[in-house]
């Protein structure tokens, strides 16, 4: 008896969260045309990622994230996407962590990295939700118990700026996406093919393929 209930709990549980999430095209998505292997000398490169997030409304300013905040396997979606560039010989990475502010010798590295290769991509992710949005979106949801479908939405921008060895801008790429979140029972049927988790991943790893592929294409590299 204890183990059904257990088992109702679970089933009720998963019912009232479920969800399907739906994520937008990429805005910005680069439009030229791939003009074959790079054969330019080979240069080194940091990889330098500031990954921030914002609730507007809630937050005064973003915030950059911490490790343990970062999307699941992100050294994977770079290293599938770092195969976009050709010319490559070898790269650093470098992740902003919040507390850099105070640490004079992660500055001291992150300055000694950027003097040390031939380039800097400096590549910030900004997630952001607005606060009104999903204060109502979920009273709604909670006083219907979800069966009126309710969307969560958050937004994904990417700032990529390129430096060469004198720290002078040479190329920046922008670009945006969303992911809508709806919940209701209903969902749970759609759930195992939209999962939240999935869209995100989806969404990095288009980020970096397109802004990787615009950098192999125009030549900036060289």
């Amino acid at each position: 008896m204890r183990n059904l209930i257990r088992l109702l709990l679970i089933l009720m549980t998963i019912i009232l969260t479920s969800c399907a999430t739906i994520r937008s095209e990429i805005k910005g998505k680069y439009e030229g045309k791939e003009i074959g292997k790079n054969t330019e000398k080979p240069v080194k490169v940091l990889f330098l990622f500031t990954h921030v997030s914002q609730t507007k409304g809630f937050d005064t300013v973003p915030k950059i994230d911490k490790k343990y905040n970062l999307i699941r396997g992100f050294n994977d979606i770079f290293s599938d996407a770092l195969r976009e560039i050709n010319n490559i010989s070898q790269y650093d990475m470098f992740t902003d962590d919040p507390d850099d502010v105070n640490d004079p010798k992660r500055r001291k590295i992150r300055d000694s990295l950027m003097m040390n290769n031939d380039y800097s991509i400096h590549i910030r992710i900004e997630k952001s939700k607005v606060f009104s949005h999903q204060f109502f979106a979920t009273l709604v949801a909670t006083s219907s118990a979800t069966l009126i479908p309710v969307p969560y939405k958050t937004y994904y921008h990417l700032e990529v700026k390129v430096y060469n060895k004198d720290k002078q801008l040479i190329y920046t790429i922008l670009r945006d996406a969303s992911i809508t979140k709806w919940v209701q029972p209903v969902l749970i049927v759609f759930y195992p093919f939209y999962p939240e988790e999935r869209k995100k991943e989806e969404i990095y790893l288009n980020f970096l393929h397109d802004t990787f592929k615009e950098i192999e294409n125009s030549r900036i590299l060289k």
